[in-house]
């Protein structure tokens, strides 16, 4: 995965180079279009597969018992998401620009996001600002970028009193949203490769999730960072520049909290 700072070096030498940037371009539009073709084909013959596995057992019952039928179910569920996470990922870097009040977002994410799913027992706290000046993002990425990590906060906190904590502030030029949990945290090697596809350490996950995550926040001129991982939890933050300066009214000190 490259870096915001490769990112702006790449650009650079396509700038002063209109042969390499003719050729980059090319090279990358090519990449996608062969990636995009391998997965539309992959999930059409996998919907024919999924459907042939539900009649089967709509019609005879018995196979559920049979040695390994299980194991090519989850199987061909595990190829599924695969596909459907990569084509997410593929497309994470486009975004449409309008105006948000990334405070609304965040309260209509953890009001809305399916606690029950992952723990029963959690407190998610959100911290945001009174007033937070309007952002133009793309909400939709966004908003799925900020339930990528808040799904994986989930998945490592403890069996009982795990707690979420999502905060968001703003200055003159930038936001910030940090996402705090009291999990396992990040091993060694996962910190290593953190934003990188298929990087996980997780049984039957994909691991495009944090990477697609990162390419969104990319896409926005933003950064994420991992600011700490440890016994006692993990932190990550996300960085957003103001794409209309005029738009702010300067920094608020004053605070809402809404528990979940």
């Amino acid at each position: 995965m490259f870096t915001r700072e490769e990112l702006n070096t790449l650009e650079q030498l396509k700038a002063d180079n209109p042969k390499l940037r003719y050729l980059l371009d090319k090279l990358e539009q090519e990449q996608k279009y062969a990636l995009s073709y391998l997965s539309h084909s992959i999930r059409n013959d996998l919907t024919v597969l999924m459907s042939s596995f539900q009649i089967t057992e709509k019609h005879h019952p018995e196979v559920r018992d049979f040695k390994y039928w299980e194991e090519c179910v989850k199987g061909a569920f595990y190829i599924c998401k695969l596909m459907e996470d990569l084509y997410v990922f593929e497309h994470s870097s486009k975004i449409h620009q309008s105006p948000i009040m990334l405070n609304e977002l965040l309260t209509d994410l953890v009001n809305y996001f399916p606690h029950e799913h992952y723990s029963s027992t959690t407190s998610v706290i959100l911290q945001t600002e009174e007033f937070c000046p309007k952002y133009y993002g793309d909400s939709i990425k966004l908003c799925h970028a900020l339930e990528l990590l808040l799904i994986n906060s989930y998945e490592a906190l403890p069996e009982e009193n795990g707690k979420i904590l999502l905060n968001l502030s703003c200055t003159n030029s930038l936001i910030q949203i940090s996402i705090t949990d009291n999990g396992k945290g990040f091993s060694k090697d996962m910190k290593a490769k953190l934003w990188q596809p298929f990087a996980t350490d997780k049984q039957h996950h994909t691991g495009l999730g944090l990477c697609t995550a990162h390419n969104i926040i990319l896409a926005h001129g933003g950064h994420m960072q991992l600011a700490w991982s440890g016994t006692e939890g993990t932190c990550i933050e996300i960085y957003l520049p103001f794409l209309s300066v005029g738009t702010l009214s300067g920094k608020c000190e004053k605070f809402v909290q809404h528990a979940n």
